[in-house]
């Protein structure tokens, strides 16, 4: 069990509060840790940036743009509600990288 929480920042809509969307710009919060999840480095396809947990400041509004990510369903263009076992990918606002997971 994980301790990640999502920051939704998208236009409120009293039917569904509880629900995330493909199209909605989020922020993942890790409770423990106390930071966000973050991308820094390029914004060149080529490069490889890297993705860190950044620790929670009274200054968060500082620090948003690089801690902010666009949930996409499959079809980019979906903007449906995310159901449990769908596929979404998470695009990184800023630099339009997509984050990934690697064995290391």
């Amino acid at each position: 069990r994980s301790n990640w929480k999502f920051r939704v920042f998208s236009r409120w809509m009293p039917h569904n509060e509880r629900f995330v969307r493909g199209g909605d710009i989020v922020q993942l919060f890790h409770a423990e840790a106390d930071s966000l999840l973050s991308f820094g480095g390029s914004s060149s396809p080529d490069a490889q940036g890297r993705v860190y947990l950044c620790p929670k400041t009274d200054q968060e509004e500082a620090l948003a743009l690089c801690s902010l990510w666009r949930i996409e369903k499959e079809e980019v263009f979906d903007g449906s509600i995310l159901t449990f076992g769908g596929g979404c990918r998470l695009r990184h606002l800023a630099t339009n990288q997509y984050l990934a997971v690697r064995q290391v």
